[in-house]
């Protein structure tokens, strides 16, 4: 019997252990050596299914993974026939040179869209974020999308998994990515993420906070005399950027 999307959720496990209503995972590794130890079987195992596989890694990252595809006919074979989709994290989160949160949403939105038009009954996106990390701006619109992005995947069964390798992600943004999944992968073990925090709280957060830092370094730059850095905020008061993020009503 073939699978089925919908409100009936197809069985995915991870890291040994079962994916049951949330499927929005940050995942941390000290290597990319560790993180194809554990990821590699997760999408292969829906390779396997008929499912489809996304898998989003660095330029710097990409030769490493082409080779590994090129060494396994099964994996060779499943991206000649669309099912495996190699993409660059560069690309796919820097479309215009900087971070959209807006349109980043909507990419992730299409890509799972795609998958039952394109004949599978589940995608596994397992992505890099780290080019949108290397700019301060970028980052804080990063961290607002991660929290977002949790009210967009209720409409959807397929897992997205979020990598991060912990050398190259700095301490605050990684608390910040964990408070913003309500899965976590520490030490190759899957976790029901106990820091997790409710996207309207969390965002109402950072917006203040990130409001009292725009009005802070206003203020240096004032006494200081000097023009001040234009932060990329996008917003004119934490009211606003809550209603932009369409979570006035939104209670998880």
């Amino acid at each position: 019997m073939p699978e089925t999307r919908g409100a009936v959720r197809l069985p995915v496990r991870l890291a040994g252990a079962p994916l049951e209503q949330d499927r929005h995972v940050c995942a941390f590794f000290d290597s990319p050596e560790d993180e194809l130890r554990l990821l590699l079987p997760f999408l292969r195992a829906g390779l396997a299914r008929g499912q489809r596989a996304v898998y989003v890694v660095p330029r710097d990252r990409r030769e490493q993974v082409d080779a590994l595809i090129a060494e396994e006919s099964d994996l060779t074979d499943a991206g000649r026939r669309g099912q495996l989709l190699l993409l660059d994290s560069e690309g796919m989160y820097l479309q215009n040179g900087r971070f959209d949160e807006d349109l980043m949403i909507t990419i992730i939105e299409r890509l799972l869209q795609a998958g039952p038009s394109l004949g599978f009954t589940l995608t596994r996106l397992v992505a890099h974020p780290e080019p949108a990390l290397s700019d301060p701006e970028d980052a804080r619109a990063f961290i607002r999308y991660e929290s977002r992005l949790n009210a967009a995947l209720r409409r959807f069964a397929d897992p997205v998994i979020c990598t991060y390798e912990l050398s190259k992600t700095g301490t605050g943004v990684l608390l910040d990515v964990l408070r913003t999944h309500p899965i976590a992968i520490i030490g190759g073990v899957l976790h029901e993420n106990p820091f997790y925090t409710q996207p309207a709280a969390f965002i109402a957060e950072v917006t203040a906070r990130d409001w009292a830092m725009a009005k802070l370094d206003a203020s240096r730059h004032q006494r200081s005399g000097r023009p001040g850095p234009q932060r990329r905020l996008d917003i004119h008061s934490p009211q606003r950027s809550r209603n932009r993020a369409g979570l006035d009503d939104a209670t998880s």
